[in-house]
């Protein structure tokens, strides 16, 4: 059974249902492991959630029991369950599970990246390579990573796709460019920044689409 981990509520695990929809087709057992930080039910007996609600807006010193909770919990499950492979989604699980994904997972663990976190950190990105070098594969969002995380041939590029076709598609001609930024606002002042320079240009459309 494999077991796919997240550090999230399932509403921001974006990718989540690319996986599920490929083991579900491909008759492998899988079980997800989540934070319901939001509230929200899911009926699925596949789905196991840490049930602890919080908001993910506070202080990081006032969340920071409810990491370790939620820590102590992904350990507990995983030992218990006993997976014979791991998909871990985000940089934040990775690092979390890292004493477990760099011994008895070794080269068993799919390691999804898709954005940056403490990566000017020389000790974080030195391990953040470690798991990369010792993961199965890497699927990423965006080839500039490798100028974080060094080259590697276990890169495997997907974004932006609702189904797993590749196709050209044609483009239509706009004046109006469009900037649009989906997930959860973190880089407040990066943002901020984007705001000013774009928010009272005609020639531009500024959309946010998540929460934050």
């Amino acid at each position: 059974m494999i077991g796919i981990i997240g550090f999230e509520s399932l509403r921001v695990m974006q990718y989540l249902d690319k996986y599920t929809q490929i083991l579900d087709d491909e008759q492998i057992p899988y079980e997800v492991i989540y934070w319901n930080r939001s509230g929200a039910d899911h009926l699925d007996p596949r789905f196991l959630p840490y049930e602890k609600e919080i908001n993910s807006y506070v202080p990081f010193l006032k969340k920071m029991k409810y990491f370790f909770g939620y820590a102590w919990f992904l350990y507990r499950t995983i030992h218990k369950r006993g997976y014979k492979n791991l998909i871990v989604l985000t940089t934040q699980t990775a690092v979390t599970l890292s004493p477990l994904l760099l011994t008895s997972y070794r080269y068993h663990y799919l390691y999804d990246y898709r954005d940056i976190t403490f990566e000017k950190n020389r000790i974080f990105r030195s391990l953040v390579r470690l798991l990369f070098r010792q993961s199965t594969g890497v699927p990423i969002s965006s080839l500039g990573f490798s100028k974080i995380i060094g080259n590697s041939d276990k890169y495997q590029m997907s974004h932006n796709t609702s189904d797993f076709e590749q196709r050209t598609i044609s483009k239509t001609p706009s004046k109006v460019i469009r900037i649009v930024y989906w997930g959860m606002v973190r880089q407040v002042a990066f943002n901020k920044k984007i705001c000013d320079l774009f928010g009272n240009d005609d020639r531009f459309t500024l959309a946010y689409h998540g929460e934050g």
